[in-house]
């Protein structure tokens, strides 16, 4: 690993000041020589050897740290104590960094502060094969305090790493949001193998972070007006098929992909499948997708009488907003985030009021990421896979059996038959869940 180049500003003081700003000038230096930059922080060797698996534990660990911090932040009362253990904060990396393909994270704490850590690995590239990340915080009585932060062998003063971790929030959220989430931090102690901050909470947070979604997403993902056009088709197909009973998603899927093969003779078939799927999202899977796209149902369009409850996928009505919500999803994100998301979930039903793992739940998730993908990738993709589905309501198409796979599976049965999601059954199971989609007419 190459020697670390540090910049070592301890104090702001009258004094300090020309160091401060010499350090300045050489960063700026850096960032302006890519070629440099680039070697500096770009290393041979991984700083985080071992990434933590994924259980069932880990999995209600993240997500009692995610609430409570989130809680913490909008629960509108007095200062709020989040507490969380070395053992949370490593399986909040570890469900962080399984969307991450190549990307592994550790937290230490002991009661002289917290050292995190993130390893992620590069495509090949002549320069080196790793980026690695260090940032270091003290215990403190008035707000956070961060003491150093590393980008391979770059080495930053605290005071910088704030400045960096606040602009970016800033510049992301807008609003100056970045000094009002750092300053809600009152303090911070350290414990042999815990950490407990103090939260002022910020009211109009969840607002902000709507209009971020919004912002960041609206005229990117798609036209809210055009995927309206494959919303009005579905609720079309909605009113030909009330009284059915139970529907088969095939009998959705079909009308929009035939309309978005007309359409896209006049425009790019990729764009046009994006829409359809975003529609089905919002009509089949979750209303809230339209927060992502924005104004699909105008007028009285969110009033009419939608069948989306009767309508299922393989004879059930959870595996069709698991196939569904997982493809929008993947619109808004990417392959490894949404699969994680799916595996998350099941290990959340392993919970005694759960309903248990489900590999049937985890086809159709992961299902959807590959339909959404297909659609998508690129024209030709795009085209052939109109021409499978504008013809056809068969689910084979798009979907394999899942009548085998086993499902309500405890937490106490996962950890003895699985273990943890790199467990080589447990990879083994998705393997050939994933063998079944390659052989699917629709992904061949």
């Amino acid at each position: 690993m190459r020697g670390n180049i540090g910049f070592m500003v301890a104090r702001r003081t009258r004094r300090s000041r020309f160091p401060g700003l010499l350090s300045g000038l050489l960063i700026l230096a850096l960032l302006c020589s890519p070629l440099v930059l680039a070697y500096i922080v770009i290393e041979d060797t991984r700083l985080v050897e071992d990434a933590k698996s994924l259980n069932p534990e880990d999995a209600e660990r993240a997500k009692r740290l995610l609430k409570a911090t989130w809680e913490g932040l909008v629960d509108i009362r007095d200062d709020n104590v989040v507490t969380a253990s070395e053992a949370d904060l490593n399986s909040l990396f570890a469900l962080v960094t399984r969307g991450l393909p190549g990307a592994v994270g550790h937290a230490n704490i002991t009661s002289q502060g917290l050292e995190g850590a993130i390893s992620a690995q590069l495509p090949p590239n002549p320069v080196g094969s790793y980026i690695n990340i260090r940032i270091g915080m003290a215990p403190s009585s008035s707000g956070l305090e961060f003491t150093h932060a590393t980008l391979g062998g770059l080495r930053l003063p605290g005071w910088m790493a704030t400045a960096a971790i606040r602009g970016m929030l800033d510049f992301s959220l807008g609003e100056r949001q970045g000094a009002r989430i750092l300053g809600s931090i009152q303090s911070v102690a350290m414990y042999s193998d815990r950490i407990t901050v103090t939260i002022r909470p910020i009211p109009e947070l969840k607002r902000v972070l709507e209009n971020f979604a919004v912002r960041a997403n609206l005229g990117l993902i798609s036209d809210p007006a055009v995927v309206r056009i494959y919303y009005r088709e579905l609720m079309k197909t909605a009113q030909a098929v009330r009284g059915w009973g139970k529907v088969s998603i095939g009998h959705f899927i079909r009308p929009v992909f035939r309309l978005a093969s007309k359409r896209s003779l006049a425009s790019d078939a990729v764009d046009e499948n994006r829409a359809a799927i975003l529609a089905l999202a919002v009509y089949l899977g979750d209303s809230r997708f339209e927060k992502f796209i924005g104004p699909v149902r105008t007028g009285n369009m969110r009033a009419r009488y939608r069948v989306s409850r009767s309508v299922v996928l393989a004879g059930r009505r959870d595996l069709r907003l698991h196939f569904i919500i997982s493809a929008g999803l993947e619109l808004l994100s990417n392959r490894g985030i949404t699969n994680a998301i799916g595996e998350f979930k099941e290990l959340l039903d392993t919970r005694s009021r759960g309903s248990g793992f489900s590999f049937a739940d985890l086809a159709a998730d992961r299902a959807g990421v590959v339909f959404a993908e297909t659609a998508t990738r690129d024209k030709n993709s795009a085209v052939r896979l109109q021409q499978q589905l504008r013809n056809s309501a068969d689910e084979g198409l798009f979907f394999p059996s899942v009548a085998d796979l086993e499902e309500g599976i405890s937490r106490t049965e996962f950890a003895q038959q699985y273990n943890n999601t790199d467990s080589e059954a447990y990879r083994g199971t998705v393997a050939e869940i994933d063998e079944r989609l390659r052989k699917l007419p629709a992904y061949r």
